[in-house]
């Protein structure tokens, strides 16, 4: 049955100025802010509510940025048409060359670049490209300037929100600025890559001028964005679940109509022509939002088709439909926990770190399990840092690096008080140990209390050579919403590792000993894809230890967790084991790496007597009789 309730909720302000009413040849992208004044323009310091004081160059000489987003759904729908003219307005400087750029990424990949000299403060420039540059479909671009500053300069210039005028194009690209220092490109306020300037108060004066050689720039344009569910991927039958839908004017003119198909798997949903009430202006962007079926248990595999903008072709012809999926279950298993700890020999609160982390996993409730590896990064590095321990940083979230720090299930925990450097918000799933508005016990268990929908048995084994082989076997009680997204990861974890450790007073003691030393991966810094066949995967590794390492002090930490390369908050773990090497798994009676049905199988036929193969006296009573049957059960029951 189709679903009618289809509800516009959001439609952005226009940013853009159309050189023409109807069919034109050419395109102002970006802000050429008619009727702004200098009263207007941002010098440093407030942009209302937002400062942008890094570009008071008392501290900050040398080269600065400014730059427009193209991002691909846009750069899709003028493709083949060419960027002419970049216009720009130094508000302050001293400097009489700046130089055109083109970039790929922020920094780095330049695309294009012309320097242009004669540069004067407060006046327009507009630049017309030596070679115009071609727009390729589904680049995404950085369009802009850098120009040098001197003691003093302000360069950049930006428009306030409070002139009509300036409101009449206020928005929805992204502007970037940034200074360069060091030979690296930061931001006026935060210590990172780059700083978005726009946030809804100001934009740089900054525009480029696109033709299409003669021929009429493309009108009608529609993308699909990104889809989220209102109760995440995860929900219970019958429970109400609606589908948000981002959708992109990509071309020159209003977006008043288009059509939109959505399937659940093959069952068609919602299929109708959608009317805007207020217009979505070019390259802004408007949201809407729709029920979706949660009766029947299992995956639902949404796709949403959106296409015909105004009634016209798409000038789009980028992909028209997104997917996501999204689960109702019934039943699910028992979730043990990875706890990851940033911690460096560098970093002299982090033996009280580790310290307060082994107190809180104290505290937790016997009956959840918690597997821990700690990583030597986040505060400098010591000798037993590994290049993938760099790599996971990247959880952090870019704005700062610091240990003692943690993350749980490498899932972002704000909802239930996990805050940030500083106890500001977070900016991944790595939190802080002590601004948190919840203690790490509490993290855990609310982090226990997920559903999860698939276990593992990991099984380690050496022989005389070193050679360690390790078996993984997982079961999944549903197929994943995000399975294209999973990943097996396989670390190997060292206890007892003597190396230096800072201390609290400043000292240094050459014989600290470490626990939960992250080793290696056995499958890469993100992990290996997997698929499951029948709802059940098997994978086996085999690594050469080597001697400097104390095999006794082993563990090999296995966990499926999803990969999303665009969002460190999109990696949530599905579930962790752990073994040490030449450890039984308890309850696999038939040593097949797995605790399942086929175990209690053995047992009976043990206890007919039809067979004498495998561990069979589970719990150890001496004896091989109903109560083994019932401790496998219990620990199937609780895997």
């Amino acid at each position: 049955m189709k679903l009618l309730c289809f509800t516009v909720l959001l439609m952005l302000s226009a940013a853009f100025t159309l050189a023409a009413e109807e069919s034109t040849s050419n395109y102002i992208y970006g802000y050429p802010a008619e009727g702004i004044t200098l009263q207007d323009t941002l010098v440093s310091g407030q942009i209302k509510t937002a400062t942008i004081s890094g570009f008071s160059n008392s501290k900050h000489t040398g080269m600065h940025y400014a730059l427009l987003d193209m991002p691909a759904n846009v750069a899709n729908t003028l493709g083949g048409c060419q960027i002419t003219k970049v216009a720009f307005y130094p508000f302050l400087t001293t400097m009489a060359k700046a130089k055109i750029i083109i970039s790929k990424e922020i920094g780095s990949e330049v695309l294009y670049e012309q320097e242009v000299t004669g540069i004067n403060s407060q006046t327009w420039h507009v630049i017309d490209l030596d070679t115009p540059y071609i727009i390729n479909k589904d680049e995404h671009v950085y369009i802009g300037y850098c120009i040098e500053s001197a003691q003093g300069d302000y360069p950049v210039g930006y428009y306030y929100t409070s002139n009509p005028a300036a409101q009449a194009v206020i928005d929805p690209i992204l502007d970037y600025i940034g200074y360069e220092e060091d030979g690296a490109i930061k931001s006026g306020l935060l210590d990172t890559q780059m700083y978005a300037a726009r946030r809804q108060t100001a934009n740089l004066m900054l525009y480029a001028v696109i033709e299409n050689q003669g021929q009429p720039i493309p009108e009608n344009g529609v993308a699909v964005g990104a889809l989220s569910f209102s109760n995440d991927i995860y929900i219970k039958p019958n429970n109400e679940q609606k589908l948000t839908v981002l959708y992109n004017n990509t071309a020159t003119k209003p977006l008043e109509s288009f059509n939109v198909t959505i399937k659940n798997g093959e069952q068609t949903v919602v299929e109708q022509t959608v009317g805007l009430n207020t217009p979505l202006q070019p390259m802004a962007e408007g949201k809407f939002t729709v029920n979706m079926p949660t009766s029947e248990v299992g995956l639902h595999k949404i796709s949403v088709n959106i296409d015909t903008p105004n009634g016209k072709d798409n000038s789009y012809t980028g992909e028209k439909t997104a997917s996501k999926g999204y689960l109702v279950y019934n039943e699910t298993t028992k979730r043990n926990v990875l706890l990851e700890h940033f911690t460096t020999g560098a970093c002299t609160g982090c033996v009280n770190g580790e310290t307060q982390v082994a107190n809180e996993v104290a505290k937790v409730n016997a009956g959840i399990n918690v597997i821990r590896i700690n990583h030597h990064s986040g505060y400098e590095s010591d000798k037993l840092t590994q290049t993938d321990d760099k790599a996971y940083e990247w959880f952090y979230g870019g704005a700062y690096l610091w240990a003692p720090a943690c993350m749980i299930d490498r899932t972002d925990l704000a909802a239930y008080g996990a805050k940030g450097y500083g106890g500001t918000a977070t900016t991944g799933p790595v939190f802080s140990m002590s601004k948190s508005n919840a203690t790490i016990s509490s993290l855990i268990t609310s982090a226990a209390s997920l559903p999860a929908f698939v276990n593992l048995n990991v099984k380690a084994t050496t022989d005389e050579n070193r050679v360690l082989t390790v078996n993984v076997n997982a079961n999944e009680l549903y197929e994943m919403p995000q399975a294209d997204m999973m990943r097996l990861n396989v670390a190997i974890v060292q206890d007892s590792v003597k190396a230096v450790q800072m201390l609290a007073d400043g000292s240094a003691n050459k014989n600290y000993i470490h626990y939960n030393v992250f080793r290696t991966n056995l499958t890469g810094t993100w992990g290996e894809a997997v698929e499951f066949e029948n709802n059940a995967m098997s994978k086996t590794f085999t690594y050469t230890v080597p001697a400097a390492w104390n095999i006794d002090k082993l563990r090999v930490v296995a966990f499926l967790a999803d990969y999303d390369a665009s969002s460190n908050k999109n990696c949530r773990v599905y579930n962790v084991a752990q073994t040490r090497p030449n450890e039984p798994i308890k309850g696999d009676v038939n040593g097949d790496g797995v605790v399942d049905v086929s175990d209690l199988n053995e047992i009976i036929s043990v206890i007919l007597g039809e067979t004498s193969t495998g561990i069979t006296d589970v719990n150890e009573d001496g004896a091989v009789d109903v109560s083994d049957i019932n401790d496998v059960i219990t620990i199937i029951l609780n895997l």
